[in-house]
């Protein structure tokens, strides 16, 4: 049993990612807001935006921070690491689908400025009428420095744009506009289009769950390495001296458990330094 559990955990190791039907050339275009070209841990390549490159109008600013992003993988960091924000309203133009059919929009995010709710909010429109994203709070919704990807469907059909039950004139071109409200100022991690449903947009741009309490008890922790507290020392209670008594007993038996596993690995090693032996002679 215990060869056939192993035998199953390497084949979902190895199995190809491209399984799911869902591949990253369904990826039309994805761009690093504010930083460099990179490969993504899906295999999607992302455009560089860096202030010689960038499509933004007005550039505004790039920016960058050197802090590890919750909810994303070590591949993806730098998606999240990286921005471009502007002190005003600010668009990219990118070119339109030319076919007809679904599509998802996908926005990267990740608060890595404010530590608090209702600081940094802000709109984004797509080609000026669809208004896709409201009052966005990154903070309020998963914490400091943690990553955040909305999945916007889109349809597209002749000159025109659908999303969230409303149309707007396409015009061979999706214009991207981030717009500036009463509370700081409008940013973006990155963004890509997807040729496919929002499901096959979440297959390639995965994120692992963390509940806003888990965020809040790592800011905490940090809070207090910054003050230097030291820890409180927790005496064991009955119930945890029971437990350690408990596992004090079980602890022979499981120690003739591994044992016997170990019995013909012994034998196996013994023949072959045997046979080793033999033909070295």
């Amino acid at each position: 049993m215990h060869a056939l559990a192993l035998g199953i955990v390497l084949v979902a190791l190895v199995w190809p990612r491209g399984c799911s039907g869902v591949s990253h050339k369904q990826v039309l275009f994805a761009v690093n807001a504010g930083g460099p070209a990179f490969v993504s841990s899906t295999n999607v390549r992302f455009q560089s935006d860096t202030d010689d490159v960038t499509k933004a109008m007005p550039k505004g600013i790039s920016a960058n921070v050197d802090i590890p992003i919750l909810r994303a993988s070590q591949a993806d960091q730098i998606l999240y690491t990286t921005e471009r924000y502007a002190l005003e309203t600010f668009r990219y133009q990118i070119s339109a689908p030319k076919k007809d059919g679904d599509y998802t929009l996908v926005l990267f995010f990740s608060e890595v400025y404010f530590k608090g709710p209702n600081l940094k909010m802000f709109d984004v429109f797509l080609n000026h009428d669809l208004h896709i994203v409201k009052g966005l709070d990154i903070f309020a919704t998963v914490g400091h420095a943690a990553a955040y990807n909305i999945f916007i469907p889109l349809s597209v059909k002749g000159n025109s744009v659908s999303a969230m039950n409303h149309k707007a004139s396409l015009g061979g071109t999706l214009v991207l506009e981030f717009v500036k409200g009463a509370h700081d100022n409008p940013k973006v991690c990155g963004f890509a289009l997807v040729q496919g449903s929002e499901s096959d947009a979440r297959s390639l741009f995965p994120l692992t769950d963390v509940d806003l309490d888990e965020i809040e008890e790592v800011d905490e922790t940090f809070v207090e390495q910054e003050q230097l507290q030291p820890p409180a020392v927790e005496l064991p209670t009955t119930s945890t001296k029971n437990k350690l008594r408990q596992q004090k007993r079980r602890a022979p038996q499981m120690e003739e458990d591994v044992a016997l596993p170990m019995i013909p690995l012994f034998i196996a090693t013994v023949a072959g330094l045997a046979i080793l032996y033999y033909f070295c002679m």
